[in-house]
């Protein structure tokens, strides 16, 4: 006959069993796990000891060596040809749009988007040649999170001493839900491997159609906020008058401040295309960077109708401009929404460590 302490300690032995194996590991595994192996904690007084490179640039102010960044735009504002002009100018260590100093590296370029076809066209009109130290692998269905391609892989980048990945697009290497911070980190974490072994990652996303308000453009960003969180630097590409134009705008730098915006003209000769940078513009704030100013301004958070009158009297937005960019923020958890008296509501701003959380 089994007792109740017996019984008790039969069951605590299966719940930490059970919780074990959730976490993919038995019990020896537990027991032989080297914590201080695995993380190798370090001290400040170590941190602070440390020689640290400051940071090195692939693209200058643009693409940070060793890191991932993200060049996103609507279809067929021009990510492609800019994603391969930057390809040409790195590959030969020119400055980029003839402004942006580059460190000359091989590249990779996968491209699951376009045919070989296409690809060749394109080179050949932003003036590439046979020179160029770039490899390229167009539509074989590379999918990030398969850790046995994606280790081969790597090992094929580093026997051929390729510093650079560009990859085309994002959408086309996973099949997980791009709506699902968890989902997107695991895909990122997969990213990562390449920063892990020294390879710079840039890869092209699409951001979600404007609407009748201006968004800002990490808001326009498409899918989970994860995505944002997890690159190192976004690059916004958008066309305007006619694509004759080109505006190209950096809303995260997680290692510098970001740049100003600047725009590129599009120069068209016979069958070549060239990139011609005019210069830099003024920021000039969206709707939804005015709504995240009055609510840091008013850390205690507002009531709606406050936050439409400070819109309207300082910064002449009106209030269906602000109801749109509040539902927005809200979406991609750049503000908070708690229930005020009655019907009313409070927004208040998220800082920004906390805007990045996972979904758990």
């Amino acid at each position: 006959m089994i007792n109740i302490k017996q019984k008790e300690s039969i069951l605590n032995n299966l719940k930490q069993k059970a919780s074990n194996e959730s976490l993919g590991q038995t019990n020896d595994q537990v027991k032989g796990f080297d914590f201080k192996k695995r993380f190798n904690p370090i001290s400040i007084s170590d941190l602070l000891k440390m020689e640290i490179p400051s940071t090195d640039w692939l693209v200058e102010r643009l693409v940070p060596k060793e890191g991932i960044t993200i060049i996103a735009g609507p279809p067929g504002n021009f990510k492609t040809w800019i994603m391969f002009n930057m390809a040409i100018n790195i590959s030969r260590g020119e400055k980029l749009f003839d402004n942006f100093k580059t460190q000359k590296t091989n590249i990779l370029l996968i491209d699951e988007e376009n045919h070989l076809r296409l690809i060749k066209q394109r080179i050949l009109m932003l003036g590439g040649d046979p020179d160029l130290n770039i490899q390229l692998i167009s539509k074989k269905n590379f999918i990030i999170t398969d850790k046995n391609i994606l280790g081969k892989m790597i090992n094929f980048c580093k026997k051929e001493k390729i510093g650079l990945v560009i990859i085309d697009s994002l959408v086309r290497i996973h099949s997980n839900d791009e709506n699902s911070a968890r989902e997107m980190n695991v895909v990122f974490r997969h990213l990562g491997q390449f920063c892990k072994h020294g390879i710079t990652v840039v890869i092209s996303h699409h951001e979600k159609k404007e609407g009748m308000g201006k968004m800002k453009a990490s808001s326009r960003l498409r899918g989970s906020t994860d995505i944002l969180a997890s690159c190192d630097s976004l690059i916004s590409v958008k066309a305007k008058e006619n694509n004759s134009i080109i505006e190209i705008k950096q809303p995260k730098s997680r290692e510098e401040e970001s740049i100003n915006p600047f725009e590129l003209r599009v120069c068209k000769d016979y069958d070549l295309v060239d990139f011609q940078y005019i210069g830099q513009k003024e920021k000039t704030k969206t709707n939804d960077e005015i709504i995240m100013e009055i609510l840091k301004n008013n850390p205690d958070g507002l009531l709606k109708k406050d936050i439409e009158e400070i819109a309207d009297n300082e910064y002449k937005v009106s209030k269906y401009q602000v109801r749109e960019s509040l539902k927005r923020l809200e979406e991609t958890g750049e503000i908070n929404c708690k229930k005020g008296r009655g019907t009313s509501r409070i927004f208040s701003f998220i800082e920004e460590d906390n805007q990045s959380n996972l979904e758990f």
